[in-house]
Order: structure tokens, then sequence, then C-alpha cells
């Protein structure tokens, strides 16, 4: 996935290569259209992990620290991440705090109180730049999970250093569904036409292999698409809620079906199909969520012990309170704990250490607490109704 420069120079941008099936998909609702900027949310095991990948222009318009230390909360919220990746060509200098050579400038405090507001530590440990100066950077919440970052020199033409680090976080094996849908009302045929016209289509073919002619001919015209044609990316979550059953999806693949040709032809009559069929949907959602409550209601009565946990979480869960939160990443004595099982083992040695008294103030003795009532409770016992105390 790339976001190109608008100016059309040939320069800047960014640019993410992803191995096919990796849950990541891209948040073009998220991104700002005056930066050069992307929006990530991946999903793996730990939770949601939210990058973002920036390129700062030296000398073009500035300003895109100041929109994450401004929307990096928002960006949390949307993506439902407990995990922020900020990394990319900054162009900040700092000296005190990068190391920078040249003097620190705007952006590099910027940076510099983006990380103290945002709880993020900048990970990279060198120059990445011929001058000297630090200006790749990756702003991170949770630095224990990269492992140590390798810094080379002289990759291709470039100035700048080749930053390689890894995260430790296993993928999501179920991702979420998503399709790439062309926006075609947004497309410049115009310019669609010079560049197919500019290919060399002789040089393509080859005789010798069919397979290989054919392989350069399909990249050369979705180069030329993907190029002139903006692409939206489409999200269709696998897990439906617990109510969700056959009849459910059927309706919901009627409606898409519908709007698809809805947004194909343009029509009223395509236009009353699919709000036709959305209404359809929707009648089917009261049927199941009334079956679901009334399969629950029989599985406490008849299988779950009353009063047990279980018993409470489908409660709360029929009642609409149930659910699972997550708890955000936990740092603690310079580890970061992700697992449920982690963050429970933090919070109890944090309890423990918190409820034992102290080895000095083991021999202290209690102080005396003087009476201030006329007499004595000796006896007290509460009941289902109403508390009876006896004295």
């Amino acid at each position: 996935m790339r976001r190109d420069r608008s100016d059309d120079s040939g320069w800047g941008g960014c640019l993410i290569y992803y191995k096919n099936g990796f849950p990541i998909v891209r948040e073009t609702n998220l991104e700002p259209k005056l930066y050069e900027l992307m929006v990530f949310s991946i999903q793996s095991e730990s939770g949601t992990v939210l990058l973002s990948l920036v390129y700062c222009p030296k000398n073009k318009i500035k300003g895109s620290l100041a929109w994450y230390d401004k929307n990096l909360d928002r960006l949390l919220s949307k993506t439902k991440a407990n995990i922020c990746i900020l990394a990319g060509d900054f162009n900040c200098h700092h000296q005190e705090w990068l190391g920078s050579r040249s003097p620190t400038d705007e952006e590099g405090r910027i940076a510099l109180n983006l990380c103290n507001s945002h709880g993020l530590t900048q990970i990279v440990n060198g120059p990445t730049h011929q001058l000297g100066n630090r200006l790749d950077l990756i702003m991170t919440d949770a630095p224990n999970l990269f492992t140590p970052n390798e810094i080379e020199c002289n990759v291709g033409t470039s100035d700048h250093f080749l930053v390689k680090t890894a995260l430790e976080v296993s993928p999501l094996s179920e991702p979420s569904l998503q399709d790439m849908y062309g926006c075609t009302k947004k497309a410049d045929w115009d310019n669609l036409r010079n560049d197919l016209a500019a290919v060399r289509w002789n040089e393509l073919l080859t005789k010798e292999d069919p397979e290989t002619a054919c392989s350069n001919i399909t990249s050369a015209i979705q180069t030329a698409m993907h190029s002139n044609i903006p692409q939206k990316t489409v999200r269709s979550f696998v897990n439906h809620p617990e109510w969700w059953n056959e009849e459910c999806d059927e309706a919901l693949k009627k409606k898409t079906g519908k709007w698809r040709r809805w947004k194909a032809l343009q029509t009223p009559e395509s236009r009353l199909e699919y709000n036709q069929a959305s209404k359809h949907l929707h009648l089917y959602f009261p049927k199941a969520i009334s079956s679901h409550k009334i399969r629950v209601r029989e599985k406490m009565t008849t299988e779950l012990k009353t009063g047990s946990k279980s018993w409470w979480w489908t409660a709360r869960s029929l009642a609409g309170k149930g659910g699972k939160s997550e708890i955000p990443v936990l740092k603690a004595n310079g580890n970061t704990h992700i697992s449920s099982e982690d963050k429970a083992e933090c919070l109890s040695s944090l309890f423990c250490e918190k409820s034992t008294i102290p080895e000095e103030d083991n021999n202290k003795s209690i102080p005396e607490l003087h009476t201030r009532t006329s007499s004595i409770c000796s006896r007290s016992c509460s009941g289902p109704a109403k508390l009876r105390k006896s004295y």
C-alpha cells in the first residue's frame, strides 16, 4: 500500500509492504489530507496495534507532528488499539534528546513533547542520515516488545540509512476479511490512458515464455490502475454477535448484493431495492435477539448452577452488561506486560506489595482507641429482609 505526493514530483510519499493474509487494514478515514501520512490497524493475539507511517518533508508543509500530538488519542480510540507505533522520516532535530548535529528546531521540540505527553519512547539508537542526524524515528508505548534495532549505511543511492527492528507480537490467526474497491468516480481517466499509451507493449511480449509475458502485461496494467484509480478498503468481520443466525447471514448477503447493484446502476429502481433489502435485514435482528435470549434463559435454568460464576457472567451478558474488557499494556520494573496472565501476575504482585506491612513496622504496638459509645455490641446477625443487632 502506498500514498504518493500529490504534486507528481517523483519524491516523497509513504509505502508499506506486507505479506498476503497479514491482518493489517489501512484506516484511510483517519488520515489527514494535508500530510504524507498513513494509518493502519493490525490485529494481533495481544490486541490491536496502531501503526502510522509518516514522511515530513524538509522544505514542504510541516505540522504532521503537531497533528499527531492533537489526534493520537482519537486514533487509539477509533482503532481500539492497546499498542501504538509511529514511524517514519520525521525530519526533526533535537541536540539533547536525539543527539542531532543540527540545532534544535521547533519540530524537534514538538516530537519530544509528543513522546512525553503520550507515554511514547523513541527507540532508534543512532544517526540515520549521512550528516549525522537522527531523522528516521520509531516512537512506541511498548519499547520492550521490539528487538534491538540495527542501522545499515549506504543502502542504494539514498542519503538515509536503513533501520531494522522487529515487533515480537504474533498476528491474529483469524483476521477480519477485507476487499479492495476502486473509486471509479475519482479516477483520472485521461492520465490512465496516457500511462497505458506510454507502455512499450512489444517489449513485454516474449515468445519463449508466454507466462512471463502475461505477468508483465498484467503488472503494467495494474500499476497504471493503482496510480490513477483511488482504492478503498471495505472490511467485513468474521465474528458476528452471539445472536446472529443463518437468516441474518442470508439477509446481509442480499443487502450487500443490492448495494453493489445500486452503486453500479445509480437508478431509482436499484435504490428502492437496496432500501427494501436493508429494511428486510433489520427486521431479522429483533427476532434473532429474542430467540437468543430464550436459549440463554433455558441454559441458565437447566445447565448452569444458580449463583455460580458462569451463571452470573451469562446473566450480565443477557442484560447487555457482559463482554470482554481489555486492560491496557502494563509497565512495571522495566518490563512490558501484554497477555492477560502477565497482567494478572503484575497486579497481584503490586497489590501484595501494597498490602504488606514493612518489617520495621511489625514491632510497633497497636494504638489505643478510646471508647466513644455507652454500650458495646456483643452479637450481630443479618437476614435477607433486615439487619438485626443484639446488645
